[in-house]
């Protein structure tokens, strides 16, 4: 059922360009290791969202362990990179954010899952700085996805203007191995 599922997608906006791809794909007793309850939690949350209201909201008892289990889903994907900045060698990366989604306008049923938007603070800083829409949009499903980012930067925006962060954005630093220079 696509309410067991989570998709993690990175968000890419590159020279007028929006794209996202699946990073990874998880059931949903794999990211809480069998732990039923969060599990509910998570759904619970995703029956909360609607089109004006797509992020959710997670209880803030449960916030940091839910949270924490999201991240750890994504942290294999860092781990040479954090090796590499701990033995002091270069690395590239940055802050991103997550906001967890369930995009009930989304027309296809079977394309209706728990997502993880993740989106580089760059690129969210960018999006608020555009005076139109991407010129290219990749997927025809794109536009929901894209009002969706644009939420998300209004978000993180407002936590600049407010001070206070939002509960409905989780931040997170990557890093990666730097790239060897070219010869």
């Amino acid at each position: 059922h696509f309410v067991e599922h989570v998709n993690f997608s990175l968000n890419i906006l590159r020279d007028g360009r929006f794209s996202f791809r699946t990073v990874v794909e998880s059931h949903i007793t794999d990211i809480f290791r069998d732990n039923e309850r969060a599990g509910a939690i998570l759904v619970a949350a995703a029956r909360q969202t609607s089109a004006s209201k797509p992020f959710m909201l997670l209880p803030p008892n449960e916030r940091r362990y839910l949270a924490t289990a999201i991240i750890n889903t994504l942290s294999p994907a860092a781990t040479p990179g954090f090796f590499a900045l701990e033995r002091g060698q270069p690395v590239c990366g940055g802050w991103y954010r997550l906001a967890l989604t369930f995009e009930e306008d989304m027309p296809d049923e079977k394309a209706r899952k728990i997502r993880v938007l993740i989106a580089s603070e760059d690129m969210l800083a960018a999006v608020t700085a555009l005076k139109e829409k991407p010129h290219s949009l990749d997927h025809l499903d794109s536009h929901y996805r894209f009002r969706s980012i644009q939420k998300m930067a209004e978000l993180m925006a407002q936590e600049k203007t407010t001070g206070k962060f939002d509960q409905r954005l989780i931040r997170l630093h990557m890093v990666w191995p730097a790239p060897a220079p070219a010869p």
